[in-house]
């Protein structure tokens, strides 16, 4: 049976984005940037070590799952390399938005320029193959060195995000991590499916 899964942006639903939103920001009140920075690392070695267990061919194939919290309901169909790909996309532009946010001016003197955040410019091909693994690991150094070079991440810029408003450079930081926790359980039941998949048709053979 065919699932129709609802549109690219369309968000979460009220009451878990209300209480994600609180968490967040009760969160970003309370831990430290070396927190998020482990949280951040913690979750991309996790994410590695799953992805490893993947054969290439399983790791194309797309399988639905139920919702994680934090997710669009859009993402439910993706493949384990599918997912790579849109932790690859946002954690290189969040880095930007983080670099632009704490920086005191842009090269040539021009003022800072920050476009709409949506969350249907994301989405990844189910077309894309394995380049992702090392695109993943390099994107993750990138991210990284970027970062620790900003000695403030508390700005005084701030930039609309579509699910938490108007965020700060730390903020912004801080969610880097946290969204690849919510990826990396999504690859977790991914392959939990696939897994799953694997064993009835071993079984009927």
């Amino acid at each position: 049976m065919q699932v129709k899964l609802e549109t690219p942006g369309a968000g979460l639903p009220i009451l878990e984005s209300t209480v994600l939103k609180f968490g967040f920001r009760a969160l970003t009140k309370f831990k430290s940037r070396d927190y998020f920075a482990c949280l951040f690392q913690d979750e991309a070695d996790k994410i590695m070590q799953l992805v490893k267990s993947v054969e290439a061919k399983q790791g194309k194939q797309m399988t639905l799952i139920k919702r994680v919290r934090g997710m669009e309901d859009s993402s439910r169909n993706w493949s384990v390399y599918m997912t790579l790909q849109h932790l690859n996309m946002v954690n290189h532009g969040l880095s930007e938005v983080v670099k632009k946010l704490c920086s005191d001016s842009v090269a040539g003197g021009e003022e800072k320029s920050l476009s709409e955040i949506k969350i249907e410019d994301v989405k990844p091909d189910p077309e894309v193959g394995g380049e992702v693994i090392s695109a993943f690991d390099k994107i993750n150094q990138i991210t990284m060195k970027k970062v620790s070079r900003i000695e403030q991440l508390n700005s005084s810029e701030k930039h609309k995000h579509p699910w938490f408003g108007m965020l700060d450079g730390f903020q912004w930081f801080a969610l880097l991590g946290i969204h690849m926790g919510v990826h990396r359980k999504q690859i977790e039941r991914i392959i939990t499916n696939l897994k799953n998949d694997e064993s009835k048709n071993d079984n009927i053979s």
